[in-house]
C-alpha cells in the first residue's frame, strides 16, 4: 500500500495486487499429528492418564520447596498433674482473697495443659499453684491468730476499766454517804441544840410566870386582909 495515498479513499480503491501480496505474507498452519513429540500415544479405546503438572523453574530463579503443614491432635495426659482447684476455690473465700485468686488461675491453666497433653507446663502450673494456696493458707491463719489475740486483749482492757470504774464509783459512793451522814449528824445536833434552847427558853417564861402569880397573889392578900380586919371591928 502506498503511503502517499489519502486516508479518506475508499477501501475499494486498493488494487487487487497488493491484496494478493498481502494473503501471500501469512505463514501456513502446521499440519495435523497424532502423536505429537513428549506425549504418549493415544489409543481411541483407552483414556489418556493424566499426569500431575510440574513446572519446571525459570533461569536464575531459586527453587522454593514448600513442606505441606501436619496437624498433630494432642491426647490429653494419662497421668495429669494436679491442678489444686478445690483448694485454690478454699483459699480465696477463706484465706486470702488475692492469693486464692491467683492460685484458682494457675489452677484452671493446669487443667488446660492436662487436656492438652502438655506435661511441662501442667506441672509448673501445678506448683506455682500448689505454692500459692500454702501461701495464703499460712497468711490466713496468722490474721485468725492475730484477730483472737487483739479480741481477747481488747476484752480484758475493757473488764479493767469498767472495774476500775466500778471501784472508783464505788469509793465516790462511800464517801459521798459518809459526808451526808455527817451532816444529818450535824442537823440533828442542831436540832437537839435548838430544842434545848427553846426548852431552857420555855422553862424560863414558865419561872417567870409563876414569879408573876405568885407576886399576884400575895398582892391580892395582901389586899385582902386590911378589909377583914374592918369586918371583924
Amino acid at each position: 500500500m502506498d503511503p502517499s495515498q489519502s486516508f479518506y479513499q475508499p477501501p475499494g480503491a486498493y488494487n487487487s495486487s497488493e491484496k494478493s501480496v498481502m494473503f501471500q505474507s501469512a505463514a501456513a498452519p502446521p499440519t495435523y499429528q497424532d502423536n505429537p513429540a513428549g506425549y504418549p500415544p493415544s489409543i481411541p479405546s483407552q483414556p489418556v492418564p493424566q499426569g500431575p503438572y510440574v513446572q519446571g523453574p525459570y533461569p536464575g530463579q531459586t527453587v522454593v520447596a514448600v513442606q505441606p503443614a501436619v496437624f498433630v491432635t494432642a491426647a490429653p495426659l494419662a497421668n495429669p498433674a494436679p491442678d489444686y482447684l478445690g483448694y485454690s476455690i478454699f483459699t480465696m473465700l477463706c484465706c486470702c482473697f488475692p492469693l486464692g485468686i491467683a492460685a484458682l488461675v494457675y489452677s484452671c491453666s493446669t487443667r488446660d495443659a492436662n487436656y492438652s497433653g502438655r506435661r511441662e507446663l501442667a506441672e509448673k502450673n501445678s506448683k506455682t499453684a500448689r505454692t500459692l494456696n500454702h501461701v495464703a493458707v499460712a497468711l490466713g491463719l496468722i490474721i485468725i491468730v492475730v484477730y483472737i489475740i487483739y479480741y481477747f486483749v481488747l476484752i480484758n482492757n475493757m473488764n479493767q476499766r469498767v472495774s476500775r470504774t466500778t471501784t472508783s464509783n464505788g469509793e465516790e459512793g462511800w464517801a459521798d454517804l459518809a459526808v451526808r451522814g455527817a451532816m444529818v449528824d450535824l442537823a440533828a445536833v442542831g436540832a437537839m441544840a435548838d430544842l434545848a434552847v427553846r426548852g431552857t427558853m420555855a422553862e424560863q417564861v414558865t419561872r417567870e410566870v409563876m414569879t408573876e402569880q405568885g407576886a399576884r397573889g400575895a398582892m391580892a392578900e395582901q389586899l385582902e386582909m386590911p378589909t377583914t380586919q374592918d369586918g371583924e371591928n
